[in-house]
């Protein structure tokens, strides 16, 4: 079930949901605690996951490690 829309944001079961610019789904999910951050980034129409970690809970690491 989706809340939202991909084409701008939603939430899937609990993740984040998005369309990219070029027309692909993107499901995320990113949280962190004592000086750790986590990225988990899912692309299905291209078969790939990515997973980020980082020993770094700064104002901007969520945002770095999605730049990433």
């Amino acid at each position: 079930m989706i809340a939202g829309t991909l084409g701008n944001y939603g939430r899937a079961m609990n993740w984040n949901a998005a369309t990219t610019a070029e027309g692909e789904r993107k499901l995320w999910q990113s949280g962190g605690m004592y000086g750790m951050s986590i990225q988990l980034i899912l692309f299905p129409d291209r078969h790939q996951a990515y997973v980020l970690l980082a020993n770094d809970a700064c104002f901007t690491t969520q945002s770095d490690l999605e730049t990433i």
